[in-house]
Order: structure tokens, then C-alpha cells, then sequence
């Protein structure tokens, strides 16, 4: 993907052939993070269930039930953010196009090529929003449903905040990447873009990441004290 965008500023002459830019380098990695991280809090989600379990006292179905919720996105909630994605990275190469990298008078297929890359960063990020969020939620009700807490037993206490963390790790650590990656080179030149758009999917993935670590363990402090 980061081959073929440079290739079609090779050809409008927007780059020089054969050079390359870190920041849309960058780029290509951050929608496949986002659905590799998904991917891999779904897998740790069912053994933070299996540690907490001794804490229920819920039959199979509902057992089962909690363990799909917390690896799931629903249907419409998933759709809803594709096309809200796909909306907002439309938006930002319209209203910061240098921000993207396009030059004055980029070709047809290099404009293309860059809402598409800004569509699926925005979808793969709204993604693992509402993926948190949902789990978010879930945990928290999990919590609530707890009937056999006992601080001589801690390994329920603390059973999803192993998740939590690599939650919050997880997303920061993708925005610290692009933002290093894309702004960085450019800071020292004086020439750094971000478009208000960017900077709030950037600021809603850091708040999410840190509610995320956050309130689970506020949740469970307020059922022991």
C-alpha cells in the first residue's frame, strides 16, 4: 500500500521518482494495527472471563453469552463506524489535503489512493472504540454481577485488568507511532499539519485508552470498600 501511494506521486510528479516520505510510510500500518489489536484483546478477553469466573455464580448460557458480547461488535454498531470512518477521513484530506501529503494539483488517482488510506485509519480507530467501549461496558456489568468476591482469593479481583492495560498500551502505542512517524520529520522543518478532525480521532483514542485502564478498576474498588 505504502508502494503504490508513492508510486502515484511518482507519476503525477508530486514526488521525485524513487524518493520517499516518512509519514506516508507511515501510514499503511495504522488500519491493520487497529484490527490486529481487536483481534488480539478478542483472544485475551475469554481468559480474563475464565480468571473472574469464580467470582459468578451464572449458569452456562449466560456464561457463554457474557464471553461473546466481550468478543463481538455488533452488526449495526460496526456499519455505523465504516461510514462514519469513511466520512470523517474523506473529510480531513478535503480540509487539510497538505496534511496528507498532496501537493497542489494532485492527480485523480493519488487523491484516491489518500482518502482511502484516510478512511481506513479513521474506520480501523472508530472500530476499536466502539470495540472498547462495548467492553468496556461489559466488564462493568460483569463486575456488578460478582456475588463471591474475597480478598484472600485475588486472582478474580485483578482478572481484567491485564485486559484493561493492554487496552490502553495497545492504542497509545499506535498513536505515539503515527504521531512520531508522521509530525516528527516536519516539527524540525517548522511545517507541521494536523487537521482538527485528526487531532480529535487522535484525542478520542487517547481518552478512550485511558477510560479504558481506568474506570475497571474504580468499577471493582467500589464493590470492596
Amino acid at each position: 500500500m505504502a508502494l503504490l501511494g508513492h508510486v502515484a506521486r511518482w507519476l503525477d510528479g508530486s514526488l521525485s521518482p524513487g524518493s520517499f516520505q516518512t509519514a506516508r510510510l507511515a501510514e499503511p500500518p495504522v488500519p491493520v494495527y487497529f484490527l490486529a489489536l481487536i483481534h488480539y484483546l478478542n483472544s485475551a478477553s475469554p481468559r480474563a472471563l475464565a480468571s473472574f469466573g469464580p467470582a459468578l455464580e451464572v449458569g452456562h448460557q449466560e456464561y457463554t453469552e457474557l464471553e461473546y458480547i466481550l468478543t463481538t461488535i455488533p452488526r449495526r454498531a460496526g456499519i455505523l463506524a465504516v461510514l462514519l470512518g469513511t466520512l470523517l477521513g474523506i473529510t480531513s484530506v478535503y480540509s487539510g489535503p497538505a496534511s496528507w501529503g498532496l501537493s497542489a494539483n494532485p492527480s485523480v488517482g493519488t487523491t484516491a489512493f489518500v482518502v482511502l488510506m484516510a478512511a481506513a485509519i479513521n474506520v480501523g480507530a472508530l472500530l476499536w472504540v466502539v470495540h472498547t467501549i462495548r467492553q468496556l461496558r461489559t466488564v462493568d456489568r460483569i463486575h456488578r454481577m460478582a456475588t463471591n468476591l474475597n480478598l484472600l482469593h485475588r486472582e478474580p479481583l485483578y482478572a481484567f485488568s491485564g485486559l484493561t492495560l493492554r487496552t490502553s498500551i495497545g492504542a497509545l502505542l499506535i498513536v505515539y507511532y503515527y504521531h512520531f512517524l508522521a509530525f516528527y520529520p516536519d516539527v524540525w522543518e517548522q511545517q507541521a499539519n494536523l487537521t482538527a478532525i485528526d487531532a480529535a480521532t487522535i484525542g478520542l483514542t487517547i481518552a478512550t485508552a485511558l477510560t479504558a485502564f481506568i474506570l475497571p478498576l474504580s468499577s471493582m474498588h467500589r464493590r470492596l470498600v
